[in-house]
């Protein structure tokens, strides 16, 4: 589904302002439940675009409520959220707005990294998972569709969710683990 940028400004109007616009509108990479657009805005600055289909409103929920607790982690950036709203009568999805923090996806750069890059931005997460986990297993409580049989515990899902993404090394663990046992790569 592609956003079309005249109903993209009439719901943004309340988070753009009068003075705001919407200028384009970029198909982003991810999103396996949600569609990801970044809206450029004139003047900026640009903000991010989630479309939830009706099925998984919860997800919008949840995530809106991980961002929340996500607020008392500090040194560590984390977009706000701007509005969220759930799908309705006149809606066929809910959608999320989220501020723009730009970046560049490790993804499309690690085959030009250096073992010592790879190792500095590794250290990097180490030190934000270890800023994150402040957030108790508790406090992200399980929300998920009423109508469904009973969801597993939020550490079954997050299991559920982290295990196919480590079954198979990318390259760029490989390499990691390449040097981590004496070879080069």
């Amino acid at each position: 589904m592609m956003l079309e940028l005249e109903s993209l400004q009439r719901a943004l109007r309340p988070i753009l302002g009068g003075c705001r616009k919407a200028v384009g509108v970029d198909r982003c990479h991810g999103g396996t439940i949600s569609d990801v657009y970044r809206v450029t805005c004139a003047p900026g600055p640009d903000v991010i675009v989630k479309l939830y289909p009706q099925a998984y409103q919860w997800m919008l929920e949840k995530e809106v409520h991980v961002y929340g607790l996500l607020r008392q982690v500090t040194g560590v950036p984390f977009p706000a959220v701007l509005q969220a709203e759930k799908a309705g009568p006149h809606a066929d999805r809910g959608f999320l707005v989220l501020e723009y923090l730009p970046g560049i996806a490790l993804s499309t750069i690690a085959h030009q990294l250096t073992l010592d890059e790879v190792w500095r931005i590794y250290r990097k997460i180490g030190t934000i998972l270890r800023a994150i986990h402040v957030v108790s297993r508790a406090s992200l409580r399980c929300i998920s569709p009423a109508a469904r049989s009973t969801p597993p515990a939020s550490c079954a899902v997050s299991s559920c969710q982290i295990s196919p993404r480590t079954a198979e090394p990318s390259s760029i663990h490989a390499r990691c683990r390449a040097r981590s046992s004496g070879a080069s790569g």
